[in-house]
């Protein structure tokens, strides 16, 4: 019995009309090669890094300045320029920053020390109000 007779209908063996070149069996594949080769293969492919292309905008500076036809010196001394002003902003940046946390924390010490000096107060109107009581019953005793 052919697979058109058992299957009259063209959905059910489309499977037939395919060659063997258009039909991949990867999980074949793999399955036979031994448990060692597997490993390495998958490895390979989960370390793919995409590339460094280092810094985009260093690179088109440099292109601009070769399209200006100027010459080596000048051209390295623009480039050294411009590095030595990225290098001055990060420190301005680095220093603004740290003045920013410093503010920070000394804003959260004076607060600190505002909470302790109401803590403190709280404690001495504690004590006074102990003292009191301790008082108006010792006068109870006595009478």
């Amino acid at each position: 019995m052919t697979d058109k007779q058992r299957f009259p209908n063209d959905q059910e063996h489309w499977w037939c009309e395919l060659s063997p070149k258009q039909v991949s069996r990867p999980l074949d594949v793999v399955s036979s090669l031994p448990k060692q080769q597997q490993q390495p293969q998958l490895a390979a492919t989960k370390q793919k890094k995409k590339k460094s292309r280092g810094n985009r905008a260093e690179q088109h500076f440099h292109r601009r300045l070769r399209n200006r036809n100027l010459d080596d010196e000048t051209r390295t001394f623009l480039v050294q320029v411009r590095a030595e002003r990225k290098r001055e902003q990060q420190e301005q940046k680095n220093i603004y920053n740290t003045t920013t946390e410093v503010n920070k924390i000394s804003n959260q010490i004076s607060k600190m020390a505002e909470d302790i000096q109401i803590m403190i107060a709280l404690i001495k109107i504690y004590r006074q109000a102990i003292a009191d009581e301790q008082k108006t019953l010792e006068e109870m005793e006595v009478l």
